[in-house]
C-alpha cells in the first residue's frame, strides 16, 4: 500500500520530518501488530509503503492504517517488472479491472474556446481615447 502524508509534513524542516516519519512508521508497525496483522513498513523519500505478508489481509490492514494520525490516504499499490509503459497499462488493467468494473468515471472535455469580432462601439473609441491620453504629475 501507499500511504501519503499529512501535507503540513512537507512543510517542516528536514530533521523534524525525519522524526516525524521515524514517529510514524513506528505507529504504523504498532497499527499491524494490534490488528495481528504481519507486514512491513518502508520510507522512500516522502513516500511510507507498506507490504502485507498475506494479500488477503490488506483490507484489514489499509482499515487499520486509516486511523494513524499524520497518515492522509492510504492506497492499494502493487510492484511487478515492467519493461515498458504498455507493460504497465496491462498489469494495472489486469490488478484494477474487478475495482472498476462497471463504474462510470468523469471525463470532462475540453473547454471551447471561440473569438467574437465586434464592431467598435461609441464607448470602446472614448475608453481608447483615454488610454492614449498622457498624464503629467509634479514629483
Amino acid at each position: 500500500m501507499l500511504l501519503r502524508l499529512s501535507g503540513e509534513v512537507s512543510t517542516k524542516a528536514r530533521g523534524t520530518r525525519r522524526q516525524f516519519a521515524a514517529r510514524l512508521l513506528h505507529n504504523i508497525r504498532d497499527a499491524l501488530a494490534c490488528e495481528g496483522l504481519a507486514g512491513e513498513a518502508l520510507r522512500r523519500h516522502d513516500r511510507l509503503f507498506v507490504r502485507v505478508r498475506d494479500a488477503g489481509a490488506a483490507p484489514a490492514a489499509a482499515a487499520a492504517l486509516a486511523h494513524v494520525f499524520g497518515l492522509q490516504s492510504v492506497s492499494p499499490a502493487w510492484r511487478g517488472p515492467a519493461a515498458s509503459l504498455a507493460e504497465v497499462v496491462e498489469q494495472g488493467a489486469r490488478h484494477f479491472a474487478g475495482r472498476v468494473a462497471g463504474r462510470r468515471f468523469a471525463a470532462p472535455e475540453p473547454p471551447v474556446v471561440t473569438t467574437v469580432e465586434a464592431e467598435p462601439t461609441a464607448q470602446a473609441g472614448r475608453i481608447a481615447g483615454l488610454l492614449e491620453q498622457q498624464v503629467t504629475a509634479p514629483v
